[in-house]
């Protein structure tokens, strides 16, 4: 069996730090339809432009996470099944979607 890296609590505390930032910092969502889905769902948008998640968001979207049956497909833009993402697996790729990775 692994050890955790943290303990219930620092992971509860980590947990609450992210979702203040969230909701109050935002992220920046350049992709307008998802943009638009995050908003429908129940963010908002701030002066700046940047989405403002709010928490009960972050915990829905577990939550269901959590209730799934332990896999979630993802699809190509098509449409089409992709990847099977399951407990205990790991995945990797080229790093194409990290556009703004600076190496120092």
């Amino acid at each position: 069996m692994l050890t955790p890296i943290l303990s219930q609590e620092e992971a509860a505390m980590l947990h609450s730090a992210s979702l203040n930032v969230l909701a109050t910092t935002g992220v920046r969502v350049d992709h307008e339809e998802a943009a638009a889905l995050l908003l429908d769902a129940g963010a908002s948008r701030d002066d700046e432009g940047r989405i403002l998640i709010p928490g009960w968001m972050v915990d829905e979207g577990l939550e269901k996470a959590r209730s799934s049956s332990g896999q979630i497909q993802l699809f190509t833009r098509e449409g089409e099944p992709s990847i099977l993402l399951e407990a205990g697996q790991t995945y990797f790729g080229p790093g194409s979607d990290a556009l703004e990775i600076r190496d120092i």
